[in-house]
């Protein structure tokens, strides 16, 4: 009993190291289908889920493994390498796309802008700042002499860029 058991071991372990050896021998009849194009047809989905453009080239950097250049509703392009990182991007833009169309139909809070060189703000604490800022810059330029120390550090544009940006949603 011990012998058939010890061969009934040995007999498992070589069937171990040979991953897919069973598989390989099953003619399921259909066609084998690479994991790139699986790859690309989750993304295509995606790309179609999202409403963006998709386009599949051969990268010189990485490889030559294939990438996805999407483009977005906005016209920005973005290149993905897989569908998951594509995904959670597209899925967080989306995402962020809604509250702003939300917010703008007065339907949720105020949502939160990426002020570039500055961190981040909800809407009214942009539209605040940036009327604040530009009545003390008024009040400097009346100055004699004229100071122009807001207008010089770039703040008041980045506001006024993420506003914009926001309103053209």
């Amino acid at each position: 009993m011990k012998k058939l058991f010890e061969n009934w071991r040995t007999s498992l372990n070589e069937a171990e190291s040979e991953p897919d050896r069973a598989v390989a021998d099953i003619d399921t009849g259909e066609e084998h289908v690479s994991p790139e194009h699986l790859a690309r047809e989750e993304m295509l989905g995606l790309a179609d889920k999202f409403k963006v453009g998709i386009e599949f080239d051969i990268s010189d950097f990485r490889d030559g493994s294939s990438y996805a250049k999407v483009t977005l509703e906005n016209g920005d392009v973005m290149y993905y390498y897989d569908a998951e990182e594509m995904y959670q991007d597209l899925a967080k833009r989306h995402e962020m796309n809604e509250e702003l169309r939300d917010y703008a139909r007065g339907q949720s809070h105020s949502p939160e802008l990426q002020i570039p060189g500055y961190g981040i703000m909800t809407v009214q604490q942009v539209e605040r700042k940036l009327a604040q800022m530009l009545q003390e810059a008024a009040e400097d330029a009346m100055k004699d002499p004229p100071q122009y120390s807001h207008l010089n550090n770039g703040v008041i544009q980045a506001l006024h860029k993420a506003l914009k940006d926001y309103k053209e949603l």
